[in-house]
């Protein structure tokens, strides 16, 4: 008999009626970007999981991001905070992931970026006590990694008597998952240094190097490193490369005193570094690859004798000999396994490397031969060679990297090796432009503009390890090449969203599997895909009905050009019929606009379980200028009109307050970022609150005489009541939400109506500014008017 046409900025409280939306404050008081103010285009909150850390940012229009100078619910004087990366033009709405308390971000325009956090414990903590010189894979060392990481202050490192490094060749490595600048040490119960000696630190680029702008800020006016507790601070290296030794590849730094010695008793209870946010890089899974094959070129014979990786024959080679060996990729270093029978020429070494680089064999620099000549297993690693390219070497069907090395000695006879080599990796070779990221069973996904169909897969735990056993590559959708633009997280799987392109749309897909040897994919939807980053979700706990009831079940959901869908990850199905006239292109007044896909959005309102939409629709908007609300509950729909257009929403931890989780959101072309569901304005601007009732029945003439109101009390205000029939304004009556009586609650009102029609409509309203409306109930006294 009677439904309502329009609850505008309203939210649904189960059978207590309805109440107007919170309104937004803003979280700083300048504007972004001066007089040409930013557009927020998507924000995150950095949270970990390991320790209080929160950084909450926003990415900004001019291809910033900024980080929040206060966390939210304080309000900021100034602008929303300080730049932490300059991006590309170009860039779309971010993907934004966390893994292992690592920050993941992805904008489409420049490479996958990576942040560690704030005073994250190193990986590697090693200390080298040698009495030679300390080759570049050191053989031998304490390992202090967990003494040193474990937040124990009387568990500790030992750096009694450490010696330098020029003449005691002693020295401490730390291996940390990316380049850092700034190293923090902590003695906790245990006893730092007090003898003169000062500290240099070297990075690896190919060769042991020193940083620049090196500040010791352990040591006091002796002057004594390690002295006491504080930071080692040196300029971010630009060139810094993975490096393997102590059986892992990561970022090493060395360590050592450039004079004197440390004291007896030194003890260091915990190492954590600093960095800022960089580029994703390709690191080494640490496990050694067998050559492809080798060639042994007898110089005197003029002859190539082809060998694998395993056992290859080299009795008898002489300085001019030369013995090559292909790789799939290229290499930093080699591996000599002498087996039973190396060579035992006394005081040989291997004294050249060479690389192809398309026209020429070019020598390798800072070669450093860790075999002593073949005469014992061991690393011969070298600089990285620039250029290198894979050649048909020898009339050989394939093409490979090919390398050689030369020795300075003949060999004696019966010397039988084997080759290993250790690889180098370009993220590069990917793709330039990280494209989406996401975080799932502790292994990065990683998208790029290039092949932007595939997703990438991280080892376990090693969001920079995209090579080996463990990492693996998947191909999303049906094969078609449309760009992923959404990955989430749905249970213990994932949902992956591409983008909707031509009259074919997208596709829809889930992965399922306990690892990436062992994922499988559904294809949920061959035509559903999504928009962008941003209007693609995953809410758990969505009310499903079962055959055995109501159940609550993780579901997706997607804006697309053909509505709003949801999957429960077995079949996809709409739930925008209420409001498909802004999906219908026959409807130009309000059908959603070509080409300004990356401005809508859809985000999850936890505080009323609702869906919050952005829409651009119409033949002339270029932001957001429609905005419907999906009751998870109800299943129905609403509209909010906002006193301030946003661009984006989501939510974050409260860092003070009693409130645990605030939502926010990005103001369009103003530079600004909110915090909504607060106060009863938008800001400054009065929130038009109204729910409209229709009522018919049957296509009869209803005599309406009287209808009694009841609305929550307020402190002030009134609710504006209008009454229609078939359209036409009937009547306006203004009841006061003021309670009659200290202590009560409600306000109960009787009007009189005297309307009569075959539909009529009642309208309940209030628009002004610090007033609120809470409409809970409505009683009609209906007849139908005989004869007609």
């Amino acid at each position: 008999m009677g439904g309502f046409s329009m609850i505008q900025n309203m939210r649904q409280r189960g059978r207590e009626g309805f109440e107007q939306r919170g309104g937004m404050v803003k979280l700083h008081t300048t504007a972004d970007g001066g007089a040409g103010q930013n557009k927020t285009l998507s924000l995150f909150q950095y949270s970990k999981g390991g320790k209080t850390e929160r950084h909450f940012y926003a990415q900004m229009s001019d291809s910033d991001v900024l980080e929040a100078t206060n966390a939210p619910p304080t309000v900021t004087t100034g602008v929303f905070g300080g730049e932490v990366f300059s991006g590309s033009a170009g860039d779309i709405p971010a993907s934004w992931g966390v893994i292992d308390d690592i920050l993941l971000f992805s904008n489409g325009s420049d490479q996958h970026q990576i942040f560690t956090g704030n005073a994250r414990v190193v990986d590697k903590f090693v200390v080298v006590k040698d009495s030679v010189a300390i080759p570049n894979i050191p053989d031998k060392g304490e390992d202090y990694s967990i003494e040193v990481s474990d937040g124990n202050a009387t568990t500790v490192a030992i750096l009694d008597s450490l010696g330098d490094l020029a003449v005691d060749y002693d020295a401490i490595y730390i291996g940390v998952p990316v380049p850092c600048d700034t190293f923090t040490w902590a003695f906790g119960t245990s006893k730092p240094n007090a003898t003169a000696s000062v500290a240099q630190i070297h990075y690896w680029n190919g060769s042991w190097t020193a940083v620049s702008g090196f500040t010791d800020n352990t040591a006091n006016g002796t002057p004594a490193t390690l002295a006491q507790a504080g930071t080692m601070t040196f300029t971010l290296p630009t060139d810094s490369v993975p490096h393997y030794q102590f059986g892992e590849c990561m970022f090493w730094y060395r360590i050592s005193l450039s004079s004197g010695d440390l004291d007896a008793e030194v003890e260091v209870s915990a190492v954590t570094f600093e960095t800022d946010w960089q580029s994703v890089q390709n690191v080494w899974d640490g496990t050694p690859l067998d050559i492809i094959e080798a060639q042994f070129n007898d110089d005197s014979a003029s002859t190539f004798l082809t060998f694998a990786a395993s056992t290859i024959e080299l009795d008898l080679a002489t300085a001019s000999d030369k013995i090559y060996f292909a790789c799939a990729v290229p290499i930093v270093g080699f591996y000599v396994d002498v087996g039973e029978k190396p060579n035992t020429t006394g005081s040989t070494t291997i004294n050249n490397a060479y690389s192809w680089d398309g026209g020429a064999w070019n020598a390798v620099s800072n070669l450093n031969d860790g075999s002593n000549g073949l005469s014992s297993s061991g690393w011969v690693t070298f600089t990285k060679p620039t250029p290198v390219h894979p050649t048909q070497f020898n009339e050989q069907k394939y093409s490979m990297y090919w390398y050689y090395f030369t020795v300075d000695k003949t060999l004696n006879d019966d010397v039988i090796i084997g080759l290993s080599y250790m690889p180098t990796y370009d993220i590069n070779d990917m793709g330039r432009k990280g494209q989406c990221n996401a975080a799932w069973k502790n292994r990065a996904v990683y998208t790029f503009t290039q092949a932007p169909h595939y997703l990438y897969i991280s080892a376990l735990g090693r969001p920079m390890v995209l090579n080996g056993l463990d990492f693996s590559f998947w191909v999303a959708g049906d094969g078609r090449n449309n760009p992923i633009r959404a990955i989430k997280n749905f249970h213990n799987e994932i949902m992956v969203w591409q983008e909707e392109r031509g009259t074919a749309g997208g596709c829809w897909t889930m992965f399922q599997g306990k690892s990436p040897r062992t994922i499988g994919k559904s294809l949920l939807h061959d035509k559903i895909g999504t928009l962008n980053a941003k209007t693609a979700l995953v809410v758990d706990g969505v009310m499903t009905a079962t055959a055995t009831g109501q159940k609550a079940k993780p579901h997706g959901f997607t804006l697309s050009h053909y509505g709003v869908f949801k999957s429960d990850g077995t079949s996809v199905v709409s739930i925008s019929d209420e409001i498909q006239n802004y999906f219908d292109p026959r409807d130009t007044t309000n059908c959603i606009r070509r080409g300004y896909e990356d401005e809508m959005w859809m985000w999850h309102d936890t505080s009323d379980n609702v869906l919050r939409l952005g829409l651009v629709t119409g033949s002339s908007a270029t932001v957001p200028n429609t905005f419907p609300v999906y009751n998870l509950t109800t299943g129905t729909w609403s509209f909010d009109e906002l006193g301030h257009p946003l661009s984006c929403g989501g939510e974050v931890e409260a860092a003070s307050g009693d409130i645990p989780i605030l939502q926010v959101a990005g103001g369009v072309n103003d530079g600004t970022v909110y915090r909504l569901n607060t106060t009863i304005n938008d800001v400054d601007t009065a929130i038009d609150a109204y729910a409209q009732m229709e009522i018919d029945y049957e296509a009869l003439v209803l005599q309406l005489d009287e209808f009694v109101l009841r609305v929550k009390g307020q402190a002030e205000g009134d609710a504006l009541v209008t009454a229609y029939e078939n359209g036409i304004e009937k009547s306006e009556d203004i009841v006061s939400m003021v309670v009659r009586n200290d202590g009560e609650e409600h306000r109960r009102e009787r009007l009189d109506a005297d309307l009569q029609g075959d539909h009529i409509s009642l309208k309940f309203q209030n628009n002004v500014l610090s007033q609120s409306l809470y409409l809970l109930d409505l009683s009609c006294k209906f007849a139908v008017v005989p004869g007609r």
